[in-house]
């Protein structure tokens, strides 16, 4: 998706139809939007989650994308790369939130 966005001439074409890949059955995801309201408007922000679990925590790279932040954020890469095949526990919260800072 990040090419299409990126690469893609959208001059005088419409999207008529798109198709996403379903996900393994390890892959949690959730979807989030902010609004002014609950029908009919625009996200002023939205975030997905996509994080391939095992029964230990996160097995692989999670996919953390982020909108309406800016125009250049799209994914959260630095948490991606932290989160990525580390068992979740509250030393990897607290380890995150110190790395943030």
């Amino acid at each position: 998706m990040l090419d299409f966005l990126t690469k893609v001439d959208m001059s005088s074409k419409v999207l008529t139809a798109v198709v996403l890949p379903s996900l393994p059955d390890n892959v949690h995801y959730r979807s989030f939007k902010v609004t002014p309201r609950w029908q009919n408007a625009h996200a002023y922000v939205n975030a997905v989650f996509s994080l391939p679990l095992d029964g230990q925590g996160v097995n692989g790279r999670p996919s953390i994308v982020l909108g309406g932040i800016s125009p250049d954020t799209v994914h959260a890469a630095k948490t991606e790369d932290y989160l990525a095949d580390k068992t979740l526990s509250a030393e990897v919260i607290k380890g995150y939130l110190y790395f943030a800072l």
